[in-house]
């Protein structure tokens, strides 16, 4: 998980900073560098990921199976406790969700291909394809080729 989390992290950081060169090219190094840092923060990817109700998929605590601090029960089972927290809720610090982002473009880099992954990070929320100057509308893909 730390190698794609590292890939992706590379891949998402280049992206946006392509981007940004294409759609500020008058902008200096340190005002396309404060963009690109406030895109690929960990606050931003942690906003996108609960904008997009990726906190679902992540699961940061060790399951344990059975005995009293178990906090994983198979599907179909039902929790007969008055407190049943301990299976439903987790502590997540905010970096989690972005080196979850990190690790989920590198999957998407490694198992498909540039474009899909850039719109996927698209998807996301996050400013990696810049619109063509003609039309609004239309995306412009060229410059990664």
């Amino acid at each position: 998980m730390k190698n794609l989390e590292t890939f992706g992290d590379c891949f998402l950081k280049l992206a946006v900073s392509m981007s940004l060169y294409h759609r500020y090219p008058s902008d200096g190094a340190g005002k396309l560098t404060q963009k690109k840092d406030e895109q690929v923060s960990n606050e931003n990817l942690h906003r996108l990921a609960m904008k997009k109700q990726l906190q679902n998929y992540l699961n940061v605590n060790k399951s344990i199976y059975e005995g009293t601090e178990a906090n994983w029960i198979p599907p179909g089972y039902e929790i007969n406790e008055d407190t049943p927290e301990r299976y439903t809720k987790q502590k997540v610090k905010r970096k989690a969700f972005a080196d979850m982002i990190e690790a989920l473009i590198g999957v998407y880099l490694i198992s498909t291909d540039y474009i899909t992954t850039m719109k996927f990070m698209q998807w996301l929320g996050l400013d990696v394809i810049p619109t063509d100057s003609q039309s609004k509308n239309r995306i412009s893909l060229t410059f990664i080729n």
